[in-house]
């Protein structure tokens, strides 16, 4: 059974936050990867993967296009205000 991905969460100004594929929820349609392919990539199973080295401020609103683009609402973005 497919897992969700957990990614350390990554500060950006001053904020925790965490972006997460459910890959058990993810069906690998690529919505994510062609809006945000620095965050975004599919891995040998066709499943989406988060490349938590490109989790930044920049690439913020990219990542939460794709979130709102997925289908299946696989991914996540939380954010956490406690250090």
């Amino acid at each position: 059974m497919a897992k969700k991905e957990t990614k350390k969460a990554t500060k950006i100004d001053d904020k925790k936050i965490t972006v997460e594929v459910d890959r058990g929820v993810c069906t690998g349609c690529g919505n994510c990867t062609v809006i945000c392919p620095l965050v975004f990539e599919l891995d040998e199973e066709g499943i989406a993967t988060v490349n938590e080295e490109n989790v930044n401020a920049k690439n913020l609103p990219d990542i939460i296009e794709a979130k709102n683009s997925c289908p299946t609402s696989a991914i996540s973005v939380d954010g956490d205000e406690d250090d």
